[in-house]
């Protein structure tokens, strides 16, 4: 496991289990699959949902049919070390929004993370990186490229 391999000194990071849930903080653990973790609020009396960012998301999936979870990171503008599989490979821009790792490779997950960490100069280019490539993608102009395919595929152009 690769937080096995993090120096103690990264103890304020914490592991969060698939679907956003929040783990309690421990030495050495990372954030182990969603960047932000999304936990309901009472504030007077109504219910509001905040986001809570980390430094970096962790994707080891083996495959992904698209990266969306590498891709809501990227909107908090935080960069992604993912592994190097189908899907995952196409919403990671490595070594430009965050990295891709071969799969099984502990050694460079690890590596790859603590370099995150470390380096504030890279973690903050990667960060605004990531932001600008997640603004490239919008739910609208997709749903209107759909509609414009769909309607060439029926008319035969």
């Amino acid at each position: 496991m690769a937080s096995q391999r993090l120096p103690p000194t990264w103890a304020r990071s914490t592991t969060t289990g698939s679907g956003g849930g929040s783990g309690s903080p421990r030495p050495g653990g990372v954030i182990t699959a969603h960047t932000a973790s999304i936990v309901p609020v009472v504030v007077t009396g109504s219910t509001h949902t905040v986001a809570l960012v980390s430094p970096l998301s962790v994707c080891a999936s083996e495959k992904e049919g698209w990266g969306l979870t590498v891709i809501e990171s990227n909107t908090l503008g935080t960069p992604v070390v993912a592994t190097d599989a189908d899907g995952l490979r196409d919403s990671v821009r490595d070594a430009e929004t965050g990295f891709l790792v071969p799969m099984g490779d502990v050694a460079a997950f690890a590596e790859r993370i603590g370099l995150l960490l470390e380096n504030d100069a890279l973690a903050l280019r990667m960060s605004k990186a990531a932001l600008d490539w997640s603004r490239t993608f919008d739910w609208e102009i997709a749903a209107d490229e759909m509609a414009r395919a769909l309607e060439e595929a029926r008319s035969g152009r």
